[in-house]
């Protein structure tokens, strides 16, 4: 026995019958998709990575800070104000001479000056402090308090007293 074909099939040329999307339903997927991204892009918001990245880059800083000064058997001089962290070097072993920048290749900046980023604080329980010729800092523990403007979030560095050991708290 022979199937028999459907007489709508039958009667409709190959040319006639519809394969895919219409128009209007490309454009109603396109103009949902652009909705979700405009929503999906207010979620995030870019002072929080600016103070996890500054956060780290100061860690970063303040650990190169401690290094040097074991390295150069001399004081480096760290001041936390008006938003940046400045890392000074004393030019002679007993630091009778005048404090030096670092130079521009051993942190990026000018001046070994690190400038918060907009929306983003910058706040030491002491400033200025010295890490030590042997690492250790001139001050009790320094805590460094860095704070998103638009959230209120903050982020903690401490700096270890006898060690001058950084990290977060």
């Amino acid at each position: 026995m022979a199937v028999r074909q459907s007489k709508l099939e039958y009667e409709l040329p190959c040319a006639v019958r519809q394969r895919g999307f219409t128009l209007y339903e490309l454009i109603a997927v396109i103009v949902v998709a652009g909705i979700l991204a405009v929503s999906a892009f207010a979620i995030f918001d870019k002072s929080e990575f600016d103070a996890q990245g500054f956060g780290d880059y100061v860690l970063a800083a303040l650990s190169q800070g401690q290094k040097l000064a074991i390295a150069q058997r001399r004081p480096v001089r760290v001041t936390i104000a008006s938003g940046q962290v400045t890392l000074e070097y004393c030019q002679a072993q007993g630091c009778s001479g005048p404090w030096i920048a670092f130079p521009t290749g051993v942190l990026p900046g000018t001046g070994g000056a690190i400038a918060a980023p907009s929306g983003v604080t910058l706040a030491s329980s002491v400033s200025p402090f010295q890490f030590t010729p042997l690492g250790g800092t001139n001050a009790a523990n320094v805590q460094v308090t860095i704070t998103t403007v638009s959230t209120g979030a903050t982020r903690t560095l401490v700096v270890e007293a006898g060690t001058g050991y950084v990290h977060p708290q």
